[in-house]
């Protein structure tokens, strides 16, 4: 080792020290709770809402939150939401019926590292009647999406990077449309005309799925593990580097059947003909194990 890189290692070492003892220090400070250790602004929490009989669709675009969708108690649409100086939101209700929430940053980009440090819990909450006459399109980054029990009479579409998508209990007159990155997928008792669920390097947990057309369901670098699911026109399950696991609704001779995997066991035929719903089963390195049920 040179004596210029052995400069550069002490160098180096010494800064790592000074920065882990600044951090301990100021951790101390902060009376050792992770809380009063945050550097972001403090932000305050809001409250919007708006009557619902004239919203066709509501649109939420937000970064770094996560959100969840609930029934609300009245007729009323709430959403609770936190904002400080430089992060806040941009609510408009148009005269076509969208409803828009619109998250807006203004931190400069070195603020990021230095004030966006934070343990303080900011989820947005949406309150909607239990049967929502409208579209939901919501999208956010290093969070996840829940939605709770809930009719909606139009398409559905939740969006995710680095976080975990769940619905439970959704009836949806329309399509629902699910996507994470780096994040689960959880659907379980869901009714709608199609549902397509896709994610990368993170498990989809599906059942009790029904659709009118199609139910897709893809992930890289997970499994894929169903309970009772039924779709009229095609069920398609796609998976690399996990296995495909549970139960389908119908008797086999039902399905026109195509499947495949490599390094894994199959209990499908990879090639059936002769049914009425088509059935796409498809993994590398993994099992394809499908049970059909009542």
């Amino acid at each position: 080792m040179t004596r210029g890189l052995k400069t550069a290692l002490i160098v180096a070492l010494i800064l790592f020290g000074i920065g882990i003892a600044l951090i301990a220090v100021g951790f101390a400070v902060s009376g050792f709770n992770f809380e009063n250790f945050s550097t972001r602004p403090d932000r305050t929490e809001k409250t919007y809402d708006t009557n619902v009989e004239s919203i066709k669709a509501f649109i939420l675009d937000d970064s770094n939150n996560s959100i969840e969708f609930i029934e609300s108690t009245d007729n009323k649409i709430y959403i609770t939401y936190f904002e400080s100086e430089k992060e806040y939101y941009n609510i408009e209700k148009s005269d076509s019926g969208t409803l828009s929430m619109e998250f807006i940053s203004e931190l400069k980009w070195f603020e990021y590292f230095v004030f966006n440090f934070s343990f303080e819990s900011t989820t947005i909450t949406v309150s909607l009647p239990s049967e929502f006459k409208g579209s939901i399109n919501a999208k956010t980054s290093n969070g996840g999406i829940t939605m709770t029990e809930l009719a909606v009479s139009d398409d559905v579409r939740l969006r995710s990077s680095n976080g975990t998508v769940e619905a439970t209990g959704v009836d949806i007159t329309g399509d629902l449309d699910v996507h994470s990155s780096n994040g689960k997928l959880i659907l379980t008792d869901i009714t709608a005309d199609n549902i397509i669920g896709d994610t990368s390097n993170g498990k989809v947990d599906a059942k009790n799925l029904t659709a009118a057309e199609d139910i897709e369901l893809e992930t890289n670098n997970g499994s894929i593990y169903i309970t009772k699911i039924n779709a009229d026109e095609q069920i398609i399950l796609k998976t690399s580097n996990g296995s495909i696991k549970g139960s389908i609704i119908g008797d086999r001779r039902d399905f026109e059947i195509t499947s495949h995997t490599s390094n894994g066991h199959n209990n499908l035929p990879e090639d059936q003909s002769g049914g009425d719903i088509y059935l796409d089963v498809r993994t590398s390195n993994g099992s394809i194990d499908i049970d059909f049920v009542d």
